[in-house]
């Protein structure tokens, strides 16, 4: 039984290896793009954006 569990834990670990191998390289290929910035708006009379209240 510990050679079944022993072996199976290797396996994991080589398939854990083997994953991470492929997403460091689909992570070299990508390329962010920013997100849109949203049209500052004005605020309504009385009330101070949180950003501002300081």
């Amino acid at each position: 039984m510990t050679n079944v569990v022993t072996h199976a834990a290797k396996r994991t670990e080589e398939k854990a290896a083997a994953a991470l191998q492929d997403l460091e390289q689909a992570w070299a290929y990508y390329m962010p793009t920013p997100l849109p910035q949203p049209v500052k708006e004005q605020p309504t009379l009385g009330y101070a954006p949180y950003y501002e209240a300081a």
